[in-house]
């Protein structure tokens, strides 16, 4: 911790707090952790993609890699019951710790968090006379997991590496042949999955043909009462979806979520504006879901494939914008999300009638009719109760290029469509309430997004200015009239106060200080950190 601290005692203090803060999100990162789908999006301060809220992360980052695990085992032992254990820290799960949780508590609920080395761990590895193999299966770093690790009783979640590599062809190459075992515990709930950081180490054809061979001599059958699938955004690519949805469809009954995070390079498609059909079709393959959690997809299309098979059984469906490319950065740069109109999100709301809780980005352009249609449309969806509405605030189409200057009249619609605050969420609350029928609408959160393809000065202007905010209908001290509270804005401070410390870092550069004086005339520049107002909506705007 102390390598991480400033010098003076003001710094330490803002950071230590920084770190309180950044702990919280620990363990929170991942779908598969959350008992409720989109309760935590609603007060996640790190929505809004700042990057600066890594830092928060950077100060909260305990978990190291440990060797000796002997002691806490031997605590483990003596202890009379233990319920729980979470494990996030780096390090595959320790064979010692393994065997007191078996021996001892046999019903212990084993979370792991940290993606595990099952690939290593195929018991045919010990007989292989390569020296290059016996080399590295020596390594203590490389030793890997207790194959009957994935049959403990109380093993919960489960997190694991894929190693995946591109053959001559360029085709991808994953050890999918291990699948089956990854579901031999009878009480697991939770699997994520993970692309393998030591796919180069050993060779994935020889550790493709040992799990082959495992599988022919064992037959593993899966018995876990499987509830959600994770691949998070280093995930392996679709046609290990494609298994693990031939998997699901009849061994596999109590499965109700998927969350997916396209990691662009993984999905083959060279269209650079659509989605890979083989994974679209992997997710349709699926029996009908409850919660749906997607991330980078791009197509509006791809989108509406996918509600078509799972949309009237939905009850949860979160869609997230994604920045990573298809590995041609200069064409492929900007944010990737299914752009919807008015007319999509009545259509997405009618393939998706149980809806209850959504989160959605839209595009904004300046509060005018067409934006506020997208507005309205959301009223469509007749059962919704929570709601998150990521607010791109930046007009310019794809690809974004961040080394070029942003022309003047596009800055002053980026900074328009930034400023949020209470006035102008207030508004788009009342917009959408006021044409769902059935008033189920409790609680809605506004995250305007944008900063990444930005320049610095730009960034950090706007930081302040997009502001985000919870809208709760429920209010004890004056009913009918929702309550509004801004989200982020201590983790913000934070920020900024160990980043820009001296007078020069918070100065406005002229032709900024121009746009601000054009835009908003009435408000000084000097006072850029208490925010701007926002600009209403114009919803009879011709």
């Amino acid at each position: 911790m102390s390598q991480c601290l400033g010098n003076s005692p003001q710094d330490r203090v803002w950071q230590l707090e920084g770190c309180k803060l950044g702990n919280t999100r620990v363990g929170q990162d991942d779908p598969a952790t959350q008992d409720t789908f989109l309760e935590d999006h609603l007060t996640d301060p790190t929505l809004s993609y700042a990057s600066g809220v890594l830092l928060l992360k950077g100060w909260s980052n305990y978990r190291q890699w440990e060797r000796d695990w002997q002691p806490l085992a031997a605590l483990v032992a003596r202890l009379c019951h233990l319920a729980e254990i979470e494990f996030l820290v780096r390090n595959d799960f320790p064979i010692s710790l393994q065997e007191a949780i078996s021996q001892h508590h046999p019903k212990c609920q084993l979370k792991i968090f940290w993606p595990q080395n099952v690939t290593s761990s195929v018991p045919g590895l010990k007989n292989q006379t390569c020296p290059r193999v016996r080399k590295i299966m020596s390594n203590d770093d490389f030793a890997g997991i207790d194959i009957n690790l994935l049959r403990l009783e109380g093993l919960h979640t489960l997190s694991v590496q894929i190693p995946s590599r591109s053959d001559s062809k360029g085709r991808w190459v994953e050890i999918d042949e291990m699948l089956p075992f990854l579901l031999l515990a009878p009480n697991l709930k939770h699997l994520l999955l993970r692309k393998s950081s030591t796919a180069h180490r050993l060779p994935v054809a020889m550790l493709k043909q040992e799990w082959h061979n495992l599988a022919v001599s064992t037959q593993p059958v899966p018995v876990s009462s499987l509830h959600s699938i994770s691949i998070g955004e280093s995930g392996p690519p679709e046609n290990i979806l494609l298994k693990l949805a031939s998997i699901a469809a009849g061994l596999l009954p109590n499965l109700e979520r998927l969350s997916i995070s396209t990691n662009g390079r993984g999905w083959r498609c060279p269209d650079l504006k659509s989605d890979d059909d083989i994974g679209v079709s992997a997710i349709r393959a699926f029996n009908p879901l409850v919660y749906l959690h997607l991330r980078g997809f791009r197509s509006a299309f791809s989108l509406n494939q996918i509600v078509q098979r799972h949309g009237p059984s939905l009850k949860g469906l979160i869609i997230v914008p994604c920045i990573r490319d298809k590995g041609r950065t200069e064409e492929d740069s900007g944010y990737k999300y299914p752009e919807l109109d008015a007319f999509g999100i009545s259509q997405l709301a009618k393939s998706c009638p149980q809806l209850e809780e959504l989160r959605l980005p839209i595009k904004r352009s300046i509060g005018g009719q067409e934006e506020c249609e997208m507005y309205k449309a959301v009223g469509g969806f007749s059962n919704l109760h929570s709601l998150v509405l990521d607010l791109h605030f930046d007009p310019r189409p794809r690809p974004v290029d961040p080394t070029h200057e942003v022309e003047t009249s596009v800055l002053q619609k980026i900074f328009v469509n930034a400023a949020m605050d209470e006035k102008l969420a207030l508004q788009i609350w009342h917009l959408i309430s006021s044409n769902q029928a059935s008033r189920r609408l409790q609680n809605l959160r506004v995250v305007p997004f944008g900063l990444e393809f930005l320049p610095n000065d730009e960034h950090r202007l706007l930081d302040w200015f997009s502001r985000s905010f919870l809208i709760t209908r429920y209010n004890f001290q004056n009913v009918g009239v929702p309550t509004i509270r801004e989200i982020g804005k201590r983790e913000r401070e934070i920020i900024n106060q160990s980043r820009f410390q001296g007078s020069d870092e918070r100065s406005v550069p002229e032709r900024l200080a121009q746009i601000l004086s054009n835009v908003w005339p009435s408000e000084p520049v000097n006072g850029w950190e208490s925010g701007r107002s926002s600009s209403p909506l114009q919803p009879n705007d011709a």
